[in-house]
């Protein structure tokens, strides 16, 4: 059922204004609306409920009040005082009440446009509140959408410069995998994204190495990953291992890591001059 088709029936639904099939349908619809549709809902029959409150009180004009009184002094005078049964026909009753409460036309009239201004203001009222906290939500949205963007042009800005080297590590034990080194040179700083490595056993993690030009294996950082195989990692080179760098690897080894690769690599990439 799309939106505008709900509150329709909702508003309906509020006032008890459905029946039959439509009503069974909308109730059926109903078990498993959604929050927000039930929330609608409850708000139209908040509405419906103040409409009363949002009347102005109706005072019978006060020439009734005398008409009525005259009468009731001209059917007393001239009766005597012994108790007897006075008797009333139902359709005197009915005169009597109905003169009182059948005000003219004109102020019959003016009551129903009162009536409908006031769930006219209602409905416009709950329609306004409605896009008013959509639009709060959207803003809140923007808002966000922009800090992060904000966040990441700067982290781009930090990973990219003139001093940035780029390593690309592809799949050896791990075909789908792959990961990218950003090795800021000034600072001497490693920002490494991976992503596909296969899940690790409970008794394995993963470990990255630097490999140095003489073909030495140093531990960088023993890590895990996602659901999805992926990590970020950042990383201070050791200043005696920069300059003799010559690749960077990833194995899986017994949990907390080994002194050197016990694994064939699942990741590894060439560092350039």
């Amino acid at each position: 059922m799309d939106g505008d088709k709900f509150t329709e029936l909702a508003a309906l639904h509020a006032i008890n204004a459905l029946d039959g099939e439509e009503l069974q349908m909308f109730e059926q619809y109903l078990r498993t609306a959604s929050e927000a549709e039930r929330r609608e809902l409850q708000e139209l029959k908040d509405v419906w409920a103040t409409l009363p409150l949002a009347l102005p009180p109706t005072v019978p004009p006060s020439h009734l009040k005398a008409r009525l009184m005259d009468r009731i002094s001209e059917e007393v005078t001239g009766q005597d005082a012994s108790p007897k049964v006075v008797e009333f026909s139902l359709r005197q009753k009915s005169r009597g009440l109905f003169g009182f409460f059948s005000w003219q036309p004109a102020f019959g009239l003016l009551t129903a446009a009162t009536f409908l201004l006031a769930i006219t203001s209602g409905m416009l009222l709950w329609h306004s509140s409605r896009v008013a906290r959509e639009r709060d939500q959207l803003a809140q949205q923007v808002a966000e959408l922009s800090r992060l963007n904000i966040a990441t042009q700067k982290q781009l800005d930090d990973l990219v410069t003139q001093t940035t080297k780029f390593i690309s590590l592809s799949g050896k034990e791990a075909p789908t995998a792959n990961a990218k080194v950003f090795w800021d040179t000034t600072r001497n700083e490693w920002v490494v994204y991976i992503f596909n490595l296969p899940a690790a056993p409970p008794d394995k993690d993963y470990q990255l190495w630097y490999v140095t030009s003489d073909q030495q294996k140093i531990s960088a950082k023993v890590f895990g990953t996602d659901a999805k195989g992926r990590t970020e990692l950042r990383i201070a080179l050791p200043q005696n291992v920069a300059p003799r760098l010559a690749a960077t690897a990833v194995t899986l080894e017994p949990k907390g890591g080994s002194a050197q690769p016990t694994s064939g690599l699942y990741l590894v990439g060439a560092i350039g001059a």
